[in-house]
């Protein structure tokens, strides 16, 4: 037993015979990891009585210790009972359960592999294999090597078929049969210590030649699952499942607008087999219209006692646009790459994908569908959800234009009815003839647009469409009418407009101010169209981007925004004079116009 951080021994002698024992005639022998360690005289025992002995053995560690202790008597008949012994495990053992083949190949043996460490040289005797309903097996422990053994009755046919050496392979006497239903197999020594046990399933013995392998032989943790190795197996190596030595993985918990920013909470796990202490965390991202971008590092700092860290950075919500976030992990050493990186989108009101043409009415006996129209290029999310009231289905998105219907049925009707090439998927709910709600939304919970369409906008003409005049304004009801050649799948619409971008007013007051004095210029401007997407950006006249006022931002007919003459970094700007751009476009076309203001002293 342990006391105060100590290993104990207690032993009692019995003297089984009617005459008193002299302590000169007899000594008690004990060694202690097979090591020799004391040798005690015996005091004088009278005949049929029984003397007790404790002895401190040494500071208790990790690992397992066995003692055997030996009584010495000259006068002793019998020496069948003068030796005992027992062991003792402290935490982690030094062998264990590491693979089990339950369900071989054709007329291959079962077999079990146990893992030893580097420190058990002071085993002894035999090692037992029980299984829950008593039935034992033992195989010699004696000179066991660090590394993998594969324990079997037919080592010979075990090594041909797999190829391993006699040294991986140690013959059991009597190995228990592993039930492929499910079973619990004990680990134990001579003294009956348990060293390891593992309970299995019948998802264990499902499939034929796949071994059940433990996933992290370091660890007290008994996670087990099937080889994911090509041969089905790894007897005598290292598992499949086994994870590296070095391993951290990142994954996304969410992102969230709080006000003026933008956090992102990350989960950094330990998945590997050492502790590491530290790491950088990188985080990029970029809009996917204009190509602006940003990034982000960080050290991390790991305690050694922590397994997961739960991060949350904090950055700018970003401008008008579908941007995307990537969080990479970089970690000295990892030994698997593919779980240090995530990527994440986020649309602050961009419209990357819209509804372009709603089929809610059609001629009797013909299928509904949606269309929706990619405005962004390629290469981006291409997953979808398209939102019906309170019903979604996902959809994939290939190219320009892709139809959404319900069934399979009707994909081959519209086929026959638009044409063999076009893009379709399936799993569009009802369309009410009283309008309903529709949208969609990317697989990161983005809403790309949500609106009602009213019956109203064909006149509730059944068999014709209603289509957008233009996909790259918003669903409001004036950009949405009746198509005029009954329906437009996969093309444009036929009225789609391209609406002319009209003369634009930009007013700078004043167009010469010293921020350093606190003061400021007002940009202004004035447009004929009630729906505009913005940008303002100041240049110096090198044409160097000093820092971007405003961002494809939808603004109304009129509008002005502030520069306190300070750049991106928050710095007032050097004197001289700068360029202000101004961008306006509806439907499409771009008006371009510059203004110039001096920073003065």
């Amino acid at each position: 037993t342990i006391i105060d951080g100590n290993i104990c021994l207690y032993t009692v002698i019995h003297n089984l015979s009617t005459g008193g024992v002299d302590n000169f005639v007899g000594s008690l022998d004990i060694y202690f990891n097979n090591q020799s360690f004391e040798s005690l005289q015996i005091n004088k025992i009278s005949g049929n009585e029984s003397q007790e002995y404790e002895y401190e053995l040494g500071e208790s560690v990790a690992g397992y210790s066995q003692t055997e202790i030996v009584i010495n008597s000259i006068y002793d008949s019998n020496l069948d009972n003068n030796i005992s012994g027992c062991s003792i495990l402290i935490e982690m053992s030094p062998l264990r359960y590491n693979e089990l083949m339950i369900k071989p190949l054709g007329n291959g043996c079962e077999w079990l592999e146990i893992i030893v460490d580097n420190y058990v040289d002071n085993f002894v005797g035999n090692l037992y294999i029980r299984d829950a309903v008593g039935n034992t097996g033992s195989f010699a422990s004696a000179n066991l090597g660090e590394g993998f053994l594969v324990i079997c009755d037919e080592p010979e046919n075990l090594i041909a078929a797999y190829g391993l050496t006699a040294s991986q392979v140690i013959e059991s006497v009597q190995l228990p049969g592993m039930n492929n239903n499910g079973d619990i197999l004990y680990l134990e020594d001579e003294w009956g210590t348990l060293l390891d046990m593992v309970e299995y399933g019948a998802e264990a013995g499902n499939e034929e030649g796949i071994s059940w392998e433990r996933i992290n032989p370091q660890s007290n943790e008994s996670d087990w699952g099937s080889s994911i190795s090509d041969a089905g197996q790894t007897a005598g190596y290292a598992n499949s499942l086994m994870p590296g030595i070095i391993d951290l993985a990142l994954d996304l918990e969410g992102v969230y607008c709080q006000n003026e920013y933008l956090e992102h909470h990350l989960l950094v796990t330990n998945v590997g087999i050492e502790q590491v202490k530290e790491a950088e965390l990188v985080m990029n991202w970029q809009e996917l219209s204009d190509g602006d971008y940003g990034s982000y590092s960080e050290d991390i700092i790991i305690d050694s006692d922590s397994m997961e860290i739960v991060m949350v950075i904090n950055t700018e919500l970003p401008e008008s646009g579908y941007y995307e976030y990537t969080y990479q992990l970089n970690v000295e050493g990892d030994t698997d790459l593919s779980n240090n990186v995530v990527v994440n989108y986020f649309n602050q009101g961009s419209l990357g994908w819209v509804i372009n043409e709603i089929m809610y009415h059609p001629e009797a006996g013909q299928p509904e569908w949606l269309e929706l129209k990619r405005n962004l290029g390629y290469g981006m999310v291409d997953n979808l959800w398209v939102i019906v009231d309170d019903d979604s289905c996902e959809i994939a998105v290939a190219g320009e234009y892709v139809l959404v219907t319900g069934s399979e049925a009707d994909v081959e009707e519209m086929r026959e009815l638009y044409g063999e090439d076009l893009e379709i998927s399936t799993g569009l709910k009802r369309l009410t003839d009283s309008g309903c709600e529709i949208g969609l939304k990317d697989i990161y919970g983005n809403i790309i647009e949500l609106f009602s369409y009213d019956p109203a906008w064909n006149q509730l003409i059944q068999g014709v469409s209603i289509e957008r005049v233009n996909p790259l304004l918003p669903a409001s009801e004036d950009n949405w009418s009746r198509s005029v050649s009954e329906c437009t799948p996969g093309e444009a619409n036929s009225i789609y407009t391209e609406l002319p971008v009209t003369e634009s007013k930009l007013t700078i007051t004043p167009e010469v101010f010293c921020p350093r004095n606190g003061e400021h210029t007002v940009i202004s401007y004035q447009n004929s169209e009630n729906l505009n997407l913005v940008r303002i950006s100041i240049y110096d006249l090198k044409g160097r981007k000093i820092c971007k006022i405003a961002g494809h931002e939808y603004q109304g007919a009129k509008g002005y925004y502030i520069w306190d003459g300070r750049n991106e970094a928050g710095n007032i700007v050097k004197m001289g004079v700068y360029i202000i751009l101004f961008e306006t476009s509806a439907s499409g076309n771009i008006k371009v116009e510059k203004k110039t203001v001096v920073v003065k002293r």
